[in-house]
């Protein structure tokens, strides 16, 4: 099952490549640089006999806010189309596509027959969340796939030319940084538009909206600054755009066109050339002095008088997608003028450009490390004086089968080679959708992979599920149990839902007692500290009495010391005496009595 469904998968994901050609979109409308590259496209229904083939389109690349935009599907086929609901388009935000308008379609079945066209002419209303639409890029998109698309910008500008100020000069003089100029369709003679600030330039439309030099001038001069933005004009009659020391700027949409020089940076880094005509010009495209990482991309460098591009002393560039064609055809013998020619250059990029019929193809004079395809399978470039065959594919192609690379190298000079030219000009194309669809079939690859690990765990998942459905079933089992124990437990929980109010009561009793323990407790507290002070002042007194005392008793002991004294000095002086007294009574002589005569 996991096969069959990632072969289904594949096998839609090559009918969607393959159908891919079948919706290109041969001209351009759109206005931004970072919008896709081709913005109308073409539908080609095809029959035995006759084709429909309609545009999609805008009158204009650029508007200001609350300006009308006006909207074309014209037929441009030799039989009529039925289409069914109006309009057959639908305007959306760009990139996030967002719906704007309409909200609601008509319920109508019409027609267009060969070279009419249904114009519809739009207000910037957004019908979605009913406020007008403010600055941004958008998208009209057919809604009966058919795959057509066009592109345009809505700005917000600050200055108007010639609105506010009759020049365009006087115009970016006066801008403050971060300021958007709108000029309107005219022929402006200048006299060197000197951009030193950061600001957006924009043309109504590059058909009619002219900057002539007067012969000598340099048209636009970028000096020392960054993040500039010149687009949707005509370039002409002077030397062109001049970029010197500036970064992060952008110069599109533009037609360049018999000047001195075309487009010139000098000294400057990660600026954008991209979707300019520039054309009948002596000089048409140089990067020089030290210029690097700048993308040159979607130009038409044509019929100019010297080198369509030229890199000289500039490194890690880019130059891609670019038609470079019939330059240099009127040069004379002995001089040398290329197509795409590179001095001093090095570690540049050179790939998916139209390079032919120059006087001279290409020049890699002293310039080392750089690269002029893409890789395989995304190629080279197309060279109009290849001669190589492809019989054979693969990156070293030495596989059997062609695949529209030339099986040898297109080969420029000892340093310098294209690895994979490319066999037709139509391969471009090709190599751009076989890009998209290596990256789509690399993303299947990862989703197929992811798919493979999602079922993977869809299958543990199921395991688990099973393992889990058994523990369900047992648990069910044990419900039963669940709701007996349940029961007694909410028995016993009003028991104790009983209990609870009888001890609320007692809490009661409890609480009150408290109480009246409590103002026992602050009066017995009352008394011990009146007992206390009576000890302290009964303590005070006694140290008094106890100091005292033993003053009364050292005198005391004193005084009896000094009778006991004196009651052993008089019994001794009584002993004395009394002993005299016997001794002298013992020696008293005896005296006769007398007889008394008879």
């Amino acid at each position: 099952m996991r096969k069959t469904v990632s072969g289904i998968m594949l096998i839609l994901l090559l009918i969607g490549v393959l159908m891919l050609p079948f919706r290109v979109q041969p001209v351009r409308v759109g206005s931004k640089t970072n919008i896709p590259d081709f913005d109308v496209n073409v539908d080609n229904t095809t029959t035995t006999q006759q084709t429909a083939q309609l545009i999609l389109g805008t009158d204009k690349h650029v508007y200001l806010l609350g300006e009308n935009v006006t909207i074309i599907l014209k037929n441009v086929g030799d039989r009529g189309v039925e289409i069914g609901g109006y309009p057959a388009w639908q305007i959306f935000t760009y990139p996030e596509e967002e719906p704007v308008y309409p909200a609601i379609f008509a319920t109508l079945a019409w027609s267009l027959e060969p070279e009419q066209n249904d114009t519809f002419v739009w207000n910037q209303y957004n019908q979605f969340n009913e406020t007008f639409c403010s600055s941004g890029t958008y998208v009209v998109k057919d809604t009966h796939g058919w795959g057509l698309s066009a592109y345009f910008e809505i700005i917000s500008a600050n200055i108007i030319v010639p609105d506010d100020y009759p020049s365009i000069r006087q115009a970016v003089l006066v801008a403050n940084a971060g300021d958007t100029v709108y000029v309107r369709a005219g022929i402006y003679y200048e006299k060197e538009v000197d951009i030193t600030k950061p600001v957006t330039i924009f043309g109504e439309h590059r058909n009619f909206t002219i900057i002539d030099g007067n012969g000598s001038w340099v048209c636009v001069y970028v000096k020392s600054t960054h993040h500039v933005r010149l687009s949707e004009f005509t370039i002409q009659n002077g030397y062109g755009v001049y970029l010197y020391n500036s970064h992060n700027v952008t110069i599109s949409e533009n037609i360049i066109s018999n000047n001195g020089q075309g487009i010139i940076l000098i000294g400057s880094r990660n600026n954008t050339i991209c979707q300019n005509t520039v054309t009948f010009n002596n000089l048409s495209i140089l990067l020089s002095d030290g210029s690097t990482h700048n993308i040159i991309s979607k130009n038409q460098v044509t019929m100019n008088n010297g080198d369509g591009i030229w890199l000289d002393n500039s490194f890690e560039n880019i130059a891609r997608e670019n038609i470079v064609s019939k330059n240099g055809l009127g040069t004379a013998p002995g001089y040398h003028v290329y197509g795409i020619r590179l001095s001093y250059s090095n570690n540049n990029a050179i790939y998916h450009n139209l390079i032919m019929n120059n006087y001279e193809q290409a020049d890699g004079w002293m310039s080392i490390n750089n690269t002029w395809d893409n890789g395989y399978p995304s190629g080279g470039n197309y060279w109009s004086n290849y001669s190589g065959l492809d019989l054979y594919s693969g990156p070293h192609q030495n596989e059997t089968g062609s695949d529209g690379i030339g099986d040898t190298p297109y080969v420029i000079d000892e340093y310098n080679q294209d690895n994979y030219p490319l066999m037709s000009p139509v391969t471009l194309l090709y190599y751009e959708l076989l890009e998209k669809y290596n990256n789509l079939l690399t993303d299947y690859r990862n989703l197929n992979s992811t798919y493979c690990e999602l079922l993977n765990a869809y299958d543990e998942l199921m395991s688990q599920f099973e393992n889990l459905n058994s523990t369900y079933y047992q648990l069910l089992g044990n419900y039963s149990n669940l709701v007996t124990d349940f029961n007694a437990l909410n028995a016993t929980y009003h028991a104790i839902l009983l209990d609870y109010g009888n001890l609320n009561v007692s809490y009661t009793l409890l609480n009150s007692s408290y109480y009246s323990l409590h103002s026992d407790y602050e009066w017995l507290n009352s008394t011990y500290n009146d007992l206390r002070a009576d000890y302290n002042s009964l303590n005070s007194t006694y140290n008094d009495l106890e100091a005292t005392f033993s003053d009364y008793k050292e005198s005391t002991e004193g005084e009896l010391s000094y009778i006991r004294n004196l009651m052993y000095l008089f019994m001794a002086t009584t002993t004395v005496f009394a002993a005299a007294a016997v001794y002298f009574a013992v020696r008293k002589p005896k005296r006769k009595l007398k007889t008394q005569p008879s």
